[in-house]
């Protein structure tokens, strides 16, 4: 996986970004939202995916997020994961425990992780990034859907990158945006952006509504985006016969049924997301040996 070292970046990009069109978003809001007439109803839906990429305070030395509500597990669960690959495999410099890894060693892997998985969304072409003109002042108990809010009081711009030094370079420049309130949903908004709109709903097909149930949870299709860099819903090895090589980061389930497609089972490193009853999180070795002996159906 071809991923340029951090410690060598171009100067930071500017800031200015263009406006998000609001027929843009919303049409990001239909794809990702259940339907609904009722603001109040909405508002408890996007209540839970309303927080930031935030690391748990209460264990300041380890790199693990907290999750606030039932919900964006398994948006969560990709990045986490991404940001483990990071830093037990850097592109440069020497493997880092997540249990010990220091503040900066944290936050520079996670920019990692989030150009990663937008540049491979953006078809390893280019990349899109949406945050905030300014730090967003939004309150999720109002009955107003989160999106609407995050829309109107934070003025959405969206950051072109067209090569992964400048991707990193505008990530890094993001960051606290995303670690603050909002950021899963700006993420969120970024990858599908980055995949483009026409890509993501020929991706999961008409018989997925929405990218988000109404309990708030999201469909597999979230979860395939951030670990292929497409939204297709399904693990199958029909869905993914046509799929090259093997991602960075795999998929394992206990879903009775269910056998992920090869690819899923068989990452680049040995680190898998892993669903079950209901849940994602992470499984990891930091032993590249592990791989030759493949997780059993």
């Amino acid at each position: 996986v071809n991923r340029p070292s951090f410690t060598h970046l171009p100067a930071p990009m500017s800031t200015d970004g263009e406006p998000l069109a609001e027929g843009l978003h919303r049409q990001l809001g239909k794809m990702l939202w259940p339907h609904t007439a009722d603001d109040s109803v909405l508002a408890a839906i996007q209540s839970p995916w309303f927080q930031g990429l935030e690391f748990f305070e209460e264990q300041p030395d380890h790199c693990f997020f907290v999750q606030h509500a039932n919900g964006p597990c398994g948006l969560l669960a990709c990045i986490q994961a991404h940001l483990v690959r990071e830093l037990l495999f850097p592109a440069t410099g020497p493997a880092t425990a997540p249990r010990v890894a220091t503040l900066d060693q944290r936050r520079h892997a996670l920019a990692c992780a989030v150009a990663s998985c937008l540049w491979q969304a953006g078809a390893a072409k280019d990349a899109f990034l949406a945050i905030p003109a300014h730090a967003a002042i939004i309150d999720p108990m109002l009955p107003t859907p989160i999106a609407a809010q995050l829309f109107s009081s934070a003025a959405i711009r969206l950051h072109h990158a067209k090569t992964q030094e400048a991707l990193l370079a505008l990530v890094d420049l993001a960051l606290p945006h995303l670690i603050r309130p909002g950021g899963v949903i700006l993420l969120l908004y970024s990858m599908m952006l980055s995949r483009g709109l026409g890509n993501v709903m020929t991706d999961f097909g008409k018989h997925v509504p929405t990218m988000i149930g109404d309990d708030s949870c999201s469909e597999q299709a979230v979860v395939n985006l951030f670990l292929i860099g497409q939204a297709r819903n399904e693990i199958d090895s029909d869905t993914w016969a046509d799929y090259p090589g093997s991602p960075p980061v795999g998929f394992l389930t206990s879903a009775s049924g269910y056998v992920p497609a090869p690819c899923l089972r068989n990452p680049a490193y040995p680190i898998w997301v892993v669903h079950g009853g209901g849940h994602y999180t992470v499984l990891w070795s930091s032993d590249p040996e592990v791989l030759q002996h493949p997780p059993p159906l």
